[in-house]
């Protein structure tokens, strides 16, 4: 055994389980893929997604799962959610409000999921994804005026320019305007 003290020490049961609910909201290592093997597999998917991101944003114990909902659709879209056919309506019907709504929560770390989970939808979807790119832009535009600190400042204009860069939707270019002079 390792002697008391020694770096082999084990750790706590509390501080183990701070170290498994950070890596599962660790927001630099990309998920697993999850891949969805039928149509209704991914509606179901989407479904409990959007159910954990519609809680209430200001409630502390949910923002974990919140957070790990968010990293849910990144690794669908890692194993393939965009290829298929129903994936742009659910995303910009069913995931784009809850996704706004998470730009509201006063976590840099869930705003910045949010922002990835986002940009990571629009680099799958493209032009598919400018009627959800069009809700979200109001949020991210306010991330932008607000005194948020600079990481929320930089994630949200990460997230704006894969917006425009991606579904190349000219529905965007009035806010964007209208943003920049306000």
């Amino acid at each position: 055994g390792s002697a008391p003290g020694s770096c082999l020490a084990m750790d706590s049961p509390a501080s183990s389980a701070r170290k498994q609910r950070a890596a599962r909201t660790d927001t630099t290592e990309l998920p697993q893929p999850i891949a969805c093997s039928s149509a209704d597999e991914l509606v179901s998917h989407v479904g409990e997604i959007c159910r954990s991101l519609q809680q209430p944003v200001r409630t502390e114990e949910l923002w974990e799962e919140r957070a790990l909902a968010m990293r849910r659709l990144h690794a669908l879209l890692l194993g393939g959610a965009a290829q298929h056919e129903q994936f742009a309506r659910l995303a910009n019907s069913d995931l784009a409000a809850p996704l706004a709504l998470q730009l509201t929560d006063r976590r840099s770390k869930c705003i910045k999921i949010a922002c990835l989970a986002a940009g990571e939808v629009a680099a799958r979807l493209g032009a598919g994804f400018a009627e959800g790119a069009s809700v979200l832009l109001p949020s991210l535009l306010r991330l932008l005026r607000g005194a948020a600190p600079s990481v929320v400042v930089a994630s949200a204009d990460g997230c704006i320019r894969a917006l425009v860069r991606h579904t190349l939707a000219p529905e965007l270019l009035p806010p964007l305007v209208a943003g920049a002079t306000a």
